[in-house]
């Protein structure tokens, strides 16, 4: 894990962490990056602002795209993924065994940005062949 902190005005007001070897369930669950701000600092965006500043680093690490999920009910967080630039992809079931081990929901939405488009996101409507 990589964990940075969410500074303004030389305080600290929150964290961030970046899962560098997510495993598939880890990624599915709970994704690649977490991110909590103390209460008190809430609402003042500095989570999104936090966020739309980790592309170039997650790229250093490999990443070509970052996973995020967030309890249906978490209005606050779908909005600063959303503000992030994040896109809602789908709605998964947690399985009980999860949600139990780990504390989770049994319902998540799963959003993704993508921070490097591959060649065919790049050029949709291109076709590539092979001479």
């Amino acid at each position: 894990m990589a964990l940075y902190r969410i500074v303004s005005n030389g305080a600290s007001v929150g964290e961030l962490v970046l899962r560098l070897r997510s495993m598939s369930a880890t990624r599915l669950y709970h994704g690649d990056v977490g991110y909590r701000v103390r209460e008190q600092h809430r609402g003042q965006g500095y989570a999104a602002a936090a966020l739309r500043q980790l592309p170039p680093i997650a790229l250093k690490f490999g990443f070509t795209e970052l996973w995020f999920t967030c309890a249906p009910d978490n209005v606050a967080s779908r909005k600063t993924l959303e503000r992030a630039g994040a896109a809602h992809l789908e709605t998964i079931q947690v399985p009980q065994e999860t949600q139990v081990d780990q504390q989770i929901p049994q319902t998540m939405l799963r959003y993704r940005l993508i921070i490097a488009p591959t060649l065919k996101e790049r050029c949709s409507h291109c076709t590539a062949t092979q001479s």
